[in-house]
């Protein structure tokens, strides 16, 4: 079987949602990145290295109540407990397969959205987090352990001769989406996120809370130390404008249907 094909049993399975939620064009290799929240009449599709983590947290609140009134603490949370309360806020949400019949049916008038980030960050993203900090599961990747352009640009390399499906950090936004893009109500962006989420809680009819801070990563993870790359203010220290061009091509569906302008330089 073909890396990161659908078993016969998850085509089966998809075939069932896809006909019970009306979507058209699920797909069986990605419909768990879709997180259903039946509370809010709502269906968030998770997009690695796009603000995910800190928009599961945010929801996660919106179900639960509270807000990020820890954003000013300083104190560092080890890895083991940042994973615990992101699986705790991910399980407000239930996955397309774990639904009963009943909520199959219900889903197809909840609404759809998901969030898009820049692909020239989020492609740097991916690299500091998992290939320049030489991770050990990503240290066979070119570029790894190295902190600069030319470790970078090996990378990025890599990705054009054929290793953009070697790991879902890597993979094109529009590839990790549970269906086409218009099957969502809104594709939103990272830089927007406020604006984008505050449209979302008017559409459902809940109240974005003023006290969640949506200008930067949830509080939780910026005391997890390692986890927030900054990659959007260290993009003039990675690209030129060869890298750029390259990364532009690689990811020019994302630049599409996110709204990006791949002429933006920082």
């Amino acid at each position: 079987m073909a890396k990161n094909a659908p078993s016969f049993r998850k085509q089966l399975t998809r075939s069932r949602v896809a006909l019970l939620t009306g979507t058209q064009g699920l797909r069986a290799v990605t419909m768990d990145r879709a997180h259903v929240y039946p509370d809010l009449r709502l269906i968030y599709n998770r997009i690695k290295k796009s603000g995910n983590s800190s928009i599961s947290l945010y929801l996660n609140e919106l179900v639960f109540g509270g807000g990020d009134s820890d954003a000013g603490a300083v104190s560092t949370m080890t890895r083991a407990d940042y994973r615990s309360e992101l699986k705790n806020a991910r399980s407000a949400g239930k996955r397309l397969d774990e639904l009963s019949l009943r909520e199959l049916f219900a889903a197809r008038h909840y609404y759809r959205f998901t969030v898009f980030r820049n692909p020239y960050a989020r492609c740097l993203s991916a690299f500091l987090d998992k290939v320049a900090s030489a991770k050990r599961r990503y240290s066979h990747f070119p570029g790894a352990g190295q902190q600069d352009m030319a470790g970078f640009s090996d990378f990025v390399r890599f990705l054009e001769s054929g290793g953009l499906r070697a790991n879902k950090h890597f993979w094109p936004q529009c590839h990790l989406l549970m269906a086409p893009p218009d099957q969502f109500d809104q594709i939103g962006q990272l830089e927007n996120l406020r604006d984008d989420l505050s449209r979302v809680c008017a559409e459902i009819g809940v109240s974005l809370p003023a006290s969640l801070d949506l200008s930067k990563p949830h509080a939780l993870e910026r005391r997890y130390q390692g986890k927030v790359q900054g990659a959007t203010r260290r993009l003039e220290s990675f690209y030129d404008e060869s890298l750029y061009s390259r990364v532009a091509t690689l990811y020019r569906e994302d630049f599409a249907v996110g709204r990006y302008d791949p002429d933006w330089r920082p």
